[in-house]
């Protein structure tokens, strides 16, 4: 049952890996051409204005699809009444965006942040319409459905947001797209699940309860992720704050993103293990060897290729981004580990206030570390401080994982450790092989990629092997792989 387990979450969270992965693909191409159109300072400026409203959105998110998930039973009015709620969620979330948007201005001292503000409120309006029939598709572990749905979404943002700064060319052309591809959301949604929903309020006092203990968690979650970014908004000029925010976003969807992706196949599965918690155990502790060894990877290699990925996709006006990227590709691998620790799992099992109470704690330690890194190196102190806070705060989080569930922190080192050296060896050999003298950003980049893949997968095998090739990642694709070698010989006559 345990492998049977593994095998559904590693399904879809390899689906949903997929499409996030193909939405980033989308995403750093979109990012590349933006930078090259657009200035540090236009991306700053809306940086800001999205700052004050994604804590406004998380201080009003019900989690309502969680609750739909999470349901045992369902009926129709149990949908729509999730679909009521979130439109009644929209409506807050752009009422208050507008009224704080001169606080907002305010504290980033940039008087363009109202107006900005004002109109990106839109977008929570629109989007409070979803279908909340695309719910299901996680609840029926549709994950395929769910991939070509959110995959859709990405590429109606993609072509409305190029569009948009090639006629307008400055900031306004991310408003303006933000709101264009809110709707276009609304629509797609509405092609991709034939549900129907109807206002309703028949479980409002279930969603209530719920939300209660979702928001808490919601907020520190976001103090958690964005604690930094608004420090640096602070401390910096809106071309600072551009140059750390994309930093920020593009080391995040190489990490962090692959653990949020993960969770909409890890979910729904773990619900469905709720009540057998050994086979949760090994089940979570095998995805957790999983993702990390993709997030040591990806990170630990992005610190090697900082600065020819720098130079080759964004161009000269980012240089500045070199070593903040360098601190965030940590950052982001040591978040993305907590994150996976301290959500998806305690709050399939019911334990929302103990995942909020992580939460808080993470972005208390990063308000505490941020804030002293900028005032004793300002900018440039902002993500080192993100760094030491991730790493205090991965103890804690672990010994609260293994008191409130089956897992133990045996079991959870023990498939650490293959990435972790794996990682390490990739940091000493790459550099020792010199291959910047091979001149061009581009060249050095493409071979230095190679040489971190390869490094990186020969030592996670090696690992592997060492530690007597136990159940993961490794041996699911090397099963996988055809061995045409390994051919049934024939029984010689006589012998049974």
């Amino acid at each position: 049952m345990p492998g049977q387990a593994y095998r559904s979450m590693l399904k879809g969270s390899a689906w949903t890996l997929l499409m996030r992965w193909a939405m980033r693909a989308i995403g750093v191409l979109s990012t590349m051409i933006l930078a090259r159109l657009l200035t540090p300072e236009d991306f700053g400026l809306v940086a800001m204005a999205w700052l004050a409203i994604s804590l406004i959105t998380n201080f009003a998110e019900l989690g309502t699809g969680l609750l739909l998930i999470r349901s045992a039973t369902q009926d129709r009015a149990q949908a729509d009444t999730a679909w009521t709620v979130k439109i009644l969620q929209g409506v807050a979330i752009a009422l208050l965006a507008y009224a704080i948007a001169e606080p907002a201005a305010w504290y980033f001292r940039e008087p363009r942040v109202v107006a900005i503000m004002q109109l990106l409120s839109l977008v929570a309006l629109i989007q409070g319409f979803e279908n909340i029939g695309v719910v299901h598709f996680q609840r029926e572990l549709r994950f395929a459905a769910d991939s070509r749905f959110l995959l859709s979404q990405r590429l109606a943002a993609f072509l409305l947001t190029l569009l948009a700064a090639w006629l307008l060319g400055d900031y306004r052309a991310l408003v303006y797209a933000s709101i264009a591809a809110a709707g276009a959301n609304v629509a797609i949604s509405y092609l991709a699940h034939p549900y129907r929903p109807r206002f309703s309020l028949a479980h409002a006092r279930a969603y209530g309860r719920f939300s209660l203990a979702v928001i808490p968690m919601n907020i520190g979650r976001w103090f958690a992720d964005k604690v930094d970014v608004v420090v640096a908004g602070r401390v910096g000029a809106p071309h600072d704050l551009g140059v750390y925010n994309l930093a920020s976003e593009i080391t995040a969807m190489l990490t962090k993103e692959v653990v949020v992706a993960s969770g909409r196949g890890l979910y729904p599965n773990l619900v469905r293990l709720r009540d057998q918690p050994q086979a949760l155990a090994i089940a979570f502790t095998s995805m957790v060897g999983t993702l990390a060894t993709l997030c040591f990877g990806i990170a630990l290699g992005l610190v090697l290729v900082a600065r020819e990925l720098v130079q080759v996709c964004l161009g000269p006006q980012w240089l500045a981004a070199i070593p903040i990227f360098q601190w965030l590709a940590v950052y982001g691998l040591i978040a993305a580990l907590n994150h996976l620790l301290s959500s998806q799992i305690l709050v399939a099992l019911g334990r929302e206030h103990l995942a909020a109470a992580l939460m808080w704690l993470r972005g208390g330690l990063l308000l505490v570390a941020v804030s002293a890194g900028a005032w004793l190196a300002g900018m440039a102190g902002v993500p080192i401080g993100a760094t030491i806070a991730a790493a205090l705060a991965w103890p804690p989080i672990l010994a609260a994982l293994c008191l409130a569930t089956s897992v133990t922190w045996p079991a959870i080192l023990g498939v650490l450790w293959r990435p972790a050296v794996a990682g390490l060896a990739m940091l000493l050999l790459v550099p020792w092989l010199g291959l910047e003298r091979l001149g061009d950003p581009l060249p050095v980049l493409l071979a230095k990629g190679a040489a971190c893949a390869a490094i990186y997968l020969a030592s996670i095998a090696l690992a592997w092997y060492l530690a007597g090739q136990p159940p993961g990642l490794e041996r699911t694709l090397r099963d996988a792989l055809p061995r045409p070698w390994l051919r049934q010989r024939a029984p010689l006559p006589g012998v049974d």
